[in-house]
């Protein structure tokens, strides 16, 4: 079956909110339970607000604004993200700051903290840039097939278990943060507080390969977002059909 143990960790990390988290990048087609996620079991346990899936913002200052008002911020049917957000998303998930204009007609300041968790959603490869896929946590969604019932089964159990589903999630939280103090991840990340939680969390749970399972989501985002990349893939497939031969040329006649 799938393996639940990065996500309940994710999610118990978000609720506590004490640490660095990395951006959540959920990747999934029509039918894949994609929504029922974002919205039933991110935004419902984590910050139930009326915000819901919101449009991917243009901007970092309209991101901001947002988060002045939900812990949260879900966003759904991302195609790309350009290389500025990308830069700004990497600044945000390590905490960062920007100032702005209160207003156009003065010149007081208004200075904006940035550090809230972000989830993304999409079909796949919106990610492009490596210093952003550093710094996320990818989720890909497999397809439950054409039992719609089973959609609403699962939200009604859902719901019916909400409160004993949340108290082991706060209780998870605070295992993680009565131990994250004194652990030393084994195979750290560019997010090396989230891989300090997931040692934590190793511990609290009796459980291991959360570390590697980082580790491995890591590698795999990175090359996804190469083979996603038609230059790039061109290069691996002539790589591949030289085997021990060496290529000489100028970049016009590679490309």
């Amino acid at each position: 079956g799938y393996n639940t143990l990065p996500i309940r960790s994710g999610v118990a990390l978000r609720i506590c909110g004490q640490v660095v988290f990395p951006v959540l990048a959920v990747n999934g087609s029509q039918g894949s339970g994609k929504t029922i996620f974002l919205n039933w079991i991110l935004r419902g346990f984590i910050d139930p607000s009326t915000s819901g899936v919101q449009r991917f913002p243009s901007s970092l200052h309209n991101m901001a604004i947002s988060a002045q008002s939900t812990y949260l911020l879900l966003y759904d049917n991302i195609t790309r993200i350009s290389d500025d957000l990308s830069d700004d998303l990497s600044a945000a998930a390590t905490n960062t700051s920007f100032s702005t204009r209160e207003l156009h007609t003065t010149s007081n300041e208004a200075l904006f903290q940035i550090h809230f968790p972000v989830v993304l959603g999409g079909i796949s490869g919106f990610i492009r840039k490596s210093d952003l896929l550093s710094r996320t946590l990818s989720v890909r969604m497999l397809p439950l097939g054409e039992d719609h019932a089973s959609a609403r089964t699962f939200v009604q159990d859902l719901q019916r278990d909400a409160s004993a589903i949340y108290g082991g999630l706060l209780d998870l939280a605070a295992a993680g943060l009565s131990r994250i103090d004194s652990i030393t991840p084994n195979t750290p990340e560019r997010v090396y507080d989230f891989s300090a939680w997931l040692a934590a969390m190793e511990e609290a749970m009796g459980a291991e390969g959360l570390q590697e399972m980082y580790s491995l989501n890591h590698a795999i985002a990175q090359a996804d977002a190469v083979t996603d990349c038609a230059p790039a893939n061109a290069i691996i497939n002539l790589a591949c059909c030289l085997d021990d031969e060496v290529w000489t040329g100028t970049p016009t006649e590679l490309l």
